[in-house]
């Protein structure tokens, strides 16, 4: 069963977390604190927000799972008092509030912890500045990590304060991410873990930024004999696809579809691409710190998502229609999900933008009278044509001459 316990932390109450949100909260949570186990499902596109901390009872755990996202500011600390004339030295600024106190599951979520920051030290005109207080850990207590993106950052130092005549205060020290090592013995994918920049192995301790990435499984949909496709989009990192697996930039110009494969595999950062093998298994992504090559800017014009979302508006998404493989006109109320590519196009009515079943190469064939009669036609521009004429078009995936 769960109990919440609303408790008084610095002066007001402590808000309530329920245990599922299928929307974004109006308005951000404050000094939550947990007593019992528990587990919070948060859904995809939605974020929570607890400023001031979240503390989770001494023996308990909370759970949170995703694929949405959770984030958490710990309690800044107050300034310093200023010390005028006679009244000696300035005060020193309170250390900051860790932003996850105690044990902490995540498997699946996105959760953005940042420690509070020490409060400056206090000026003084006659005596000595205040020194600044500490900035305080991410997570003070114990994270569990099975699965999704932890973005773990300690709190900033306070700035000694300055004084007229005598001694300037120290400056607070900046706090590690993690005042305990992460228990990764459970987590379900593959991961790596950063500064932010660089990659590392071994203990998260001691570090003042750590942000933990995993590996991103991507199910393929069968297009000609031995070809497999999907679309990958992550803005967490760059990403390496595996051996045996080709990945292609998409550049729309005007009603003109143009692959460009990656080499190397890498796909930048916030960049949506198409992925091919031949094997029809499923694709691992492994984050990576290495550099994609490769002109993203003038080559590439897929959008993603990092969770599942409503069609923005005039999107295409990658699928095997009338028209073969190619990007297909997504309905109005059609959903794109967690990491995946599509390109948008409002410049008229399309049914689909073709690259047929190989990239780069066109089957050409003579329709049959009785194929016509039956299969829908369409034109090279992915519109659908009642009676053809002579000419190129694309039916059941496949080029055709009518002559």
């Amino acid at each position: 069963m769960l109990v919440l316990l609303i408790a008084v932390a610095t002066g007001a109450w402590a808000d309530e977390l329920q245990t599922e949100y299928t929307s974004t909260p109006s308005s951000a949570l404050s000094n939550v604190t947990v007593s019992d186990d528990m587990e919070v499902t948060i859904a995809s596109g939605v974020t929570v927000t607890i400023n001031n901390g979240l503390t989770i009872a001494s023996g308990k755990t909370l759970t949170v799972t995703g694929p949405g996202t959770l984030v958490v500011n710990g309690a800044n600390g107050s300034d310093g008092y200023y010390a005028w004339e006679d009244e000696g030295d300035g005060g020193n600024g309170d250390n900051g509030g860790a932003a996850i106190s105690g044990n902490i599951t995540v498997d699946g979520a996105t959760v953005i912890a940042t420690g509070g920051r020490g409060g400056n030290g206090g000026w003084s005109a006659q005596g000595t500045g205040g020194n600044g207080g500490n900035g305080a850990n991410a997570f003070s207590g114990t994270l569990t990590y099975k699965g999704g993106v932890v973005n773990a950052t300690g709190g900033d130092g306070g700035i000694g304060a300055r004084s007229e005549y005598y001694e300037w205060g120290d400056n607070g020290s900046n706090a590690n991410a993690f005042a305990n090592n992460v228990d990764f013995s459970h987590a379900t994918v593959g991961y790596i873990l950063t500064n932010g920049s660089s990659e590392f192995t071994g203990s998260v301790t001691g570090k003042y930024k750590v942000v933990i990435i995993p590996a991103v499984a991507v199910p393929v949909n069968a297009g000609a004999t031995d070809e497999y496709w999907a679309t990958f989009y992550s803005d967490a990192s760059n990403y390496q696809a595996p051996s045996g697996t080709q990945v292609f930039m998409v550049k729309l110009d005007g009603t003109t579809i143009t692959m460009t494969e990656v080499s190397g595999g890498i796909v930048m950062s916030g960049q949506g691409v198409v992925l091919k093998n031949a094997t029809g298994s499923s694709i691992t992504m492994t984050p990576t710190t290495s550099d994609a090559s490769g002109d993203w800017t003038g080559n590439n014009s897929l959008k993603g998502t990092m969770t599942s979302i409503t069609n923005p508006g005039n999107a295409y998404v990658l699928n095997k229609g009338a028209g073969g493989v190619g990007f297909y006109r997504l309905s109005d109320t059609g959903t794109i999900g967690a990491n995946k590519a599509y390109l948008v196009y409002s410049a008229g009515a399309r049914e689909f933008f073709g690259f047929g079943e190989t990239t780069g190469v066109n089957e050409e064939l003579r329709m049959k009278n009785e194929e016509s009669a039956t299969a829908p036609v369409y034109d090279l521009q992915g519109r659908r044509v009642s009676q053809p004429t002579k000419g190129l078009y694309i039916v059941n995936g496949k080029k055709v001459v009518i002559k």
